[in-house]
């Protein structure tokens, strides 16, 4: 997942705790092993397009890019027209949005390039509405890829130990195999 909004930072640790709580399961639905699920890695454009943007384009191919991008900012700031450095005059009475938005379409134009899959998803604008829309959008993506997977989205196997032994260790619980396990490590 790649917004191009430094502001979708939480929401994109949001949805790496989806993916990985909801597709990351050791059994599918008919309880055959099959370890099934989706690294999700976050990255916010532009700030981590040039370190993570040389694996996404040449690293292994085993990725879709996940875009986020707004068409419009309530602020946006324009670079001063008295730009001195000869390098920066393509930059003079710019908007800091127009240069983020031509960031995001020239990281998109790199991994097209160079055949790394990739979708943006395009909101009118970062605000309460959008945003709901966004959750929605993603948690109904989730529960389709689990199907499709044939996992089930709703349940968290793989954390349910380490919650059984955290309340055991705090006496909220008595596990006697936790509490077995715990005493062959700390001997």
């Amino acid at each position: 997942l790649m917004p191009y909004r430094y502001n979708l930072k939480e929401f994109g640790r949001w949805y790496a705790q989806l993916i990985s709580e909801s597709l990351g399961k050791k059994h599918k639905i008919d309880s055959v092993e099959s370890f099934e699920g989706i690294t999700p890695q976050i990255a916010i454009g532009p700030y981590d397009q040039h370190s993570q943007l040389q694996l996404f384009n040449e690293g292994p191919d085993n990725k879709l890019i996940l875009f986020i991008e707004s068409e419009k900012v309530n602020n946006d700031i324009h670079l001063p027209s008295e730009i001195e450095f000869a390098k920066y005059q393509n930059y003079k009475q710019r908007s800091l949005f127009e240069i983020l938005k031509l960031s995001k379409s020239t990281t998109e134009y790199s991994l097209t390039k160079n055949g790394r899959p990739n979708v943006t998803i395009s909101i009118d604008e970062l605000n309460e509405y959008h945003l709901g829309q966004l959750f929605y959008f993603f948690e109904l993506s989730t529960v389709i890829i689990g199907g499709l997977l044939k996992v089930d989205p709703f349940n968290q196997p793989g954390v349910e130990l380490s919650k059984r032994a955290m309340n055991t260790l705090l006496g909220i619980e008595v596990d006697k195999d936790i509490l077995e396990d715990f005493g062959k490590i700390n001997t």
